[in-house]
């Protein structure tokens, strides 16, 4: 079992990967509001999660 870690509103977990000689390696990362990524973590997430198009999503997240 990994660390159980302290978590924050609004925070989602993303699955990253590295390529290492012997495969991949994957690992857990938490994006917070005001990183780089988050816009793009949150699509994901709703549309995934929640029944709005594509079109939908954009036009509330990126507005």
């Amino acid at each position: 079992m990994g660390k159980q870690r302290d978590s924050f509103i609004g925070e989602i977990a993303v699955i990253e990967h590295q390529s290492t000689p012997r495969g991949r390696n994957y690992f857990m990362k938490y994006v917070k509001p005001g990183d780089p990524e988050y816009k793009v973590a949150l699509m994901e997430w709703a549309l995934m999660n929640t029944k709005l198009t594509y079109e939908e999503i954009k036009e509330n997240i990126c507005s």
